[in-house]
């Protein structure tokens, strides 16, 4: 019994650690974890908050837990730590989210640019890896932990945020009564609202690219409406087309490559 627990308290370090050094990059404080910090769940989504003896808001992270068991596992070593945590709605798991965006990183909007001898706009329209300019645009992320954006920060925070949707189901997965038969995760309604919601201000090509192109029907034509806790009917609805399609002009893309500083991560 007691080689197990010791097992146990040094598996739980070590994946504490390893989030510490990952997930919560910048965020040193959460290996020290206190009891005066904060953890926040909701089906796929942990928001930790962390804080400093007078009580301010010093640092926050999120983590993302597909597995239920991931969630419960990660929960049980923030408690071996006597960090609290709480069960929230999705409208209170997305704001923390946004909270800590706002606490964590520095919103200055950097342009993006490229050498000439790569066609971005063929790229692009594959969207077969990470979309140029960002680490969370396209399938999966090339960011190491959740705090690293690319250089087209404002765009690439609304992939980000979509990405840890906490309703959502992966390719050819089954979840909440439902099954994704698509080659692209299947994300709640809300989320997709609020990332074409997030895409349609920001006024570069990138942006009006990513969102044509991901609500092309051809593209993404389903979303889940319902929420687990309320017993309602979880189902896959018709997703909500783009309708302010734009032709996107060579001319348009170039002046948006002008900055000879920056270059393609």
């Amino acid at each position: 019994m007691l080689i197990v627990i010791i097992a146990m308290n040094f598996y739980a370090f070590c994946v504490f650690i390893f989030i510490g050094c990952s997930a919560f990059d910048s965020v040193v404080s959460f290996v020290r974890a206190k009891k005066d910090d904060r953890v926040f769940h909701y089906q796929q989504a942990i928001v930790v908050q962390n804080y400093a003896p007078n009580r301010t808001l010093t640092g926050c992270a999120v983590m993302e837990v597909y597995e239920k068991s991931d969630e419960q596992s990660m929960l049980n070593i923030f408690k071996t730590f006597g960090v609290p945590s709480s069960e929230i709605t999705m409208a209170k798991i997305v704001s923390l989210m946004q909270e800590c965006d706002t606490l964590n990183e520095a919103t200055e909007y950097k342009k993006f640019s490229t050498s000439d001898d790569i066609d971005i706009r063929k790229v692009a329209r594959k969207m077969q890896l990470i979309f140029p300019g960002t680490k969370w645009c396209g399938p999966g992320s090339s960011a190491s932990g959740y705090h690293e954006l690319g250089a087209d920060a404002v765009v690439d925070k609304c992939c980000r945020a979509h990405d840890f949707c906490p309703i959502k189901i992966i390719p050819h997965d089954k979840r909440y009564g439902l099954r994704n038969d698509y080659r692209s995760t299947i994300s709640h309604c809300f989320c997709d609202q609020m990332f074409y919601n997030c895409l349609t201000p920001i006024q570069n090509w990138r942006a009006k690219m990513i969102k044509n192109l991901y609500f092309r029907p051809v593209v993404k034509s389903q979303c889940i409406e319902g929420l687990p806790e309320n017993f309602e009917k979880m189902e896959l609805v018709p997703i909500k087309p783009v309708t302010d399609t734009v032709e996107l002009s060579p001319v348009e893309i170039d002046e948006d490559l002008e900055d000879p500083e920056l270059i393609m991560d």
